[in-house]
């Protein structure tokens, strides 16, 4: 095993683990699909339920990632194992933040970063008034 391969390995770990992650901690936050921010994920709940939606989703992001990950485990291609694992580590970043919104019940320090440069940018306030 190269190098390479065992970061893609890594990386898909971390991908399936924070995902395991953001469905739970969806499962212990979401009681009503109005609950839910993603429009799309929001009308399926409220058709499948919620668990069924959540696992659904689930399945999904984890055919996805281990498709997305078997050219790197089959042969260390170079440019996309680096780039399967600078985007799958973004993107498990990403999971991990939502999943400890959903059990702290706040933001998690990316959605803060991603708050505070959105409103610089909008030029609103922090009350959501325009400047």
């Amino acid at each position: 095993m190269t190098a390479g391969m065992a970061f893609a390995l890594a990386t898909l770990a971390l991908l399936l683990l924070t995902k395991v992650a953001d469905c739970l901690s969806t499962l212990r936050r979401i009681r009503d699909p109005g609950q839910e921010t993603n429009p799309t994920a929001r009308r399926l709940m409220a058709r499948w339920g919620i668990g069924p939606t959540v696992l659904a989703y689930g399945l999904l992001a984890t055919v996805i990632s281990v498709m997305s990950a078997l050219p790197c485990l089959w042969d260390d291609s170079g440019w996309y194992t680096a780039g399967f694992t600078l985007l799958g580590l973004a993107v498990a970043a990403v999971q991990a933040d939502v999943a400890w919104s959903n059990w702290r019940g706040r933001l998690g320090p990316l959605a803060q970063l991603v708050a505070r440069w959105h409103a610089r940018q909008s030029g609103a306030d922090r009350c959501g008034a325009r400047r």
